[in-house]
């Protein structure tokens, strides 16, 4: 499946939801309806739903996913300086009992560490659009999750080119804004590695650019892969 942000109406109705789950919100408003989409996907799959948060950044997913009551929670971030304040969030969020609220790990999004057929769901929020490997990625993601598994990528997009005046990084990482034909690129390089999603004519149309960044104007995309029994 294909969600594309296409107003801000649904920016206000993800933060309501998220506020009606007692789930802290994200710093940054648009951000919400990626949260939104995710805790409505993890909550189907059940609180003891094997999770794994893929390129956790500064652990607002994986915060936000604890909040909803998931219970397997696993983070998965490149740099070691932010995965140690992941782990001290992990504890502090699980107020320092038995046991922390998520798990974290260092490693690259191409090669996790992860058991493989170990995930039920897998959520990469606003991170590939940082220069990952796809082909790599999604090699990836295929074996962790189990037959019937989910992925959940979110990214920045629109339809037509958007591109900044010079390059911009992010997180010392490189920055870009999906168009359509790179999304159809992306979708292919997942079913080659036996994750699919369902399409629907009119899938990639854009409405508002409910975004603002660094002089651009665009939206998110959200890719819901399920991998093959």
């Amino acid at each position: 499946m294909i969600d594309v942000l296409r107003s801000g109406r649904q920016v206000d109705e993800a933060v309501e939801y998220l506020r009606s789950r007692a789930v802290p919100l994200h710093g940054t408003r648009w951000k919400n309806w990626d949260h939104a989409l995710l805790l409505r996907r993890a909550e189907a799959l059940g609180a003891d739903a094997a999770i794994a948060d893929l390129g956790s950044g500064h652990g607002h997913t994986l915060d936000a996913l604890h909040a909803a009551g998931q219970r397997s929670l696993t983070g998965i971030d490149l740099q070691l300086q932010r995965s140690m304040r992941l782990r001290r969030l992990a504890w502090s969020v699980g107020l320092g009992r038995f046991r922390p609220a998520f798990l974290i790990r260092q490693g690259d999004l191409t090669r996790t560490g992860l058991p493989t057929a170990s995930v039920e769901l897998a959520s990469c929020i606003s991170v590939v659009e940082h220069g990952v490997d796809l082909e790599g990625f999604y090699r990836e993601c295929a074996r962790i999750l189990r037959p019937g598994g989910r992925l959940l990528v979110t990214t920045d997009y629109w339809p037509e080119k958007v591109e900044p005046r010079r390059p911009i990084e992010l997180f010392g990482l490189p920055w870009r804004v999906f168009d359509a034909e790179a999304v159809e690129a992306m979708i292919r390089s997942a079913a080659g590695h036996g994750l699919h999603l369902q399409r629907r004519p009119g899938d990639l149309d854009a409405g508002e650019r409910v975004v603002s960044f660094e002089g651009l104007e665009y939206t998110f995309i959200a890719l819901d892969f399920e991998r093959a029994a």
